[in-house]
This record gives C-alpha cells, sequence and structure tokens, in this order.
C-alpha cells in the first residue's frame, strides 16, 4: 500500500502531538511516578505551598511536596525526594517565595552536615516558616525588624 506525502505528513504530526502530551504529563505537570523517597517536615504556616511545588537545593529540584496536612496545631509536608539525593539528619527546610510578586512557594533545603542520613518516613526537624511580606513591610516601616538589607 503507498501513501501520499499529505497521509505521511499528518501520521508523523500525529506522532509529534501524541509525543508532546506524553513529555508535558510527565516532566511538567508531574503526573508520571517519582521515585525516591518521602520525608515530612512541620511548619507553624505554609500559607500558598501546594501539591507537586518543587523542593530545592541550590536552585535544583530535587523533589516536590506530595502532600500537606495537619500533625496537631503545625502544617505537616510530606516531601518525595528523589532517589540518590542524601538529606542529613540536621537538614534545614524552609518555605520560600517562587519570585518578588507571585505567591508561588517552594520549599528550600538546606542539606545539613550530620554523619546520620533521613531514610524514608522520617521527618526534617530543624524547619524556618515563610516570611509573609506584610509581616516584612510592616517590621519595616516600624523601624526594622534587625535585619541587614
Amino acid at each position: 500500500m503507498i501513501t501520499s506525502p499529505k497521509r505521511r505528513s499528518a501520521s508523523f504530526t500525529s506522532v509529534l502531538i501524541a509525543a508532546a502530551i506524553v513529555y508535558l504529563s510527565i516532566f511538567v505537570v508531574g503526573f508520571g511516578s517519582y521515585d525516591g523517597y518521602a520525608v515530612y517536615a512541620d511548619f507553624a504556616s505554609v500559607n500558598s505551598v501546594q501539591n507537586d511545588d518543587p523542593v530545592q537545593i541550590a536552585g535544583v529540584t530535587i523533589g516536590r511536596v506530595e502532600s500537606i496536612g495537619l500533625d496537631g496545631y503545625d502544617a505537616r509536608l510530606r516531601l518525595r525526594i528523589k532517589q540518590g539525593v542524601e538529606l542529613h539528619a540536621d537538614a534545614v527546610a524552609s518555605v520560600a517565595n517562587r519570585g518578588v510578586f507571585t505567591a508561588a512557594k517552594y520549599i528550600h533545603i538546606e542539606p545539613g552536615r550530620s554523619r546520620d542520613l533521613l531514610r524514608e518516613n522520617q521527618r526534617i526537624a530543624n524547619t524556618r516558616p515563610a516570611l509573609d511580606a506584610t509581616d516584612l513591610i510592616v517590621g519595616l516601616v516600624r523601624g526594622g525588624l534587625g535585619l541587614n538589607l
């Protein structure tokens, strides 16, 4: 059976569109499976943090927020960390802004230097809440927060 150039072009275009959809669903939207291990981090507030927000070390994405819930009166994040990334027992997790004029957040990790490593379902004991822009501005107007800006 001989196919026309138009039919081959349409088939090729269909394959490209299907490949783009797969790429977007796995790498951009995050529907693909995410190998790795889970750790927890408890915060007084995780205002604007959402499921699938990135977890980063030095600006490099090493995981994502898998779930958000409550543990007592604290917000508990379950973080899925990529296999091969080691977090030490003295790691620090903080909520950070993705940009100056956006409410979007990410979780910043300082990996620590302890000899002991965090394993599946262990908790990052050291956390820092997000700096709230309103609190920061009010503090600066009232005479500063002791920050070296």
